[in-house]
């Protein structure tokens, strides 16, 4: 018997055998499986019908993690005249942060829809892929303000589902991640 077992088993013997005892007995429920990242966008600007359309795009693209708009504690997203670097997320890639979005990158051509959905694929575990073709959400601004696509593929959805199902990624990365000019 392996001991992943016989810890099993005993857990199980104690479960059963403290109640007999007139020991009480709390047994946790099972996690949820879906995780939810609540989204304030407050501060998102002219930029608010494009959060709520990428929370669509998210919500509709993976299973084990949604966004809830209108609550906080979770991801903020803030409209700003420029920042250096670009458009970005600032947190710690398990649905909480901050996520800038650049006016002046906008003004570019870059798409805002694209842009937010991007930052958003950051506080849900994804890293950046700027070599990646348009059909990748997480390639940003590399393949150039003609890239219109703003879902993630397969394999990033795949990867999200991945992580907040908890196989991956364990522990807290703390990250900061730009959408390249």
């Amino acid at each position: 018997m392996s001991l992943g077992t016989f810890a099993r088993t005993l857990v199980r013997l104690a479960v059963v055998a403290l109640p007999i005892a007139g020991v009480s007995v709390a047994v946790a429920a099972p996690a949820s499986a879906a995780g939810t990242v609540c989204v304030d966008s407050s501060r998102s600007g002219q930029y608010s019908s494009q959060v709520g359309q990428a929370i669509q795009v998210w919500n509709q693209s993976v299973r084990n993690v949604q966004f809830r708009a209108g609550c906080s504690g979770g991801i903020a997203i803030i409209t700003v005249g420029q920042i250096s670097g670009g458009s970005q997320y600032r947190g710690d890639m398990r649905g909480h942060g901050t996520i800038y979005i650049d006016i002046s990158q906008v003004n570019q051509g870059y798409l805002p829809l694209r842009v937010v959905a991007h930052e958003m694929g950051h506080s849900l575990g994804l890293y950046d892929n700027y070599s990646g073709p348009c059909s990748e959400l997480m390639s940003g601004g590399g393949p150039g303000t003609s890239c219109r696509n703003y879902t993630p593929n397969a394999a990033e959805r795949s990867r999200v589902n991945q992580i907040w199902a908890g196989r991956a990624l364990s522990g807290t990365e703390n990250a900061v991640f730009v959408y390249a000019r």
